[in-house]
């Protein structure tokens, strides 16, 4: 079965930028590349949660804050949603690089991580497949 992806155009550099500034350092160079390439977009996904749909870069640290990533899960990083109810976010916390995890909107706790894809490297493989 093919996947489908439908990007969005490149972030903008001051957003990107800015973003690069405010984050925590530790994240991946590749998941910056995949704004560099496409800010947002969304597609199917060979691994669960089969959806993804990537925050632009403008809305990244904001939604961070909005959802309480920092209040509730202390030591993740959110980049994005399955498109329903579950967060898509960095585990922080262990070794680099860190692995992607899904954790529900709803229940927010870092005991409700399930590990997707060990890097962000795999997960990007795992996009439009």
């Amino acid at each position: 079965m093919d996947g489908v992806w439908h990007p969005e155009a490149p972030a903008a550099a001051g957003e990107l930028s800015a973003l690069r500034e405010a984050a925590p350092s530790v994240l991946p160079l590749s998941y910056f590349a995949q704004l560099e390439s496409s800010d947002g977009g969304e597609g199917s996904l060979a691994i669960q949660p089969c959806w993804v749909s990537f925050w632009p870069a403008r809305d990244v640290l904001h939604l961070n804050r909005e959802y309480g990533v920092g209040e509730y899960l202390e030591g993740f990083f959110g980049f994005g949603s399955n498109g329903a109810g579950e967060l898509l976010a960095f585990d922080l916390r262990g070794p680099s690089p860190p692995p992607i995890v899904m954790v529900p909107f709803i229940g927010m706790a870092p005991a409700e991580a399930v590990v997707v894809a060990t890097s962000f490297e795999a997960f990007r493989l795992a996009i439009g497949a």
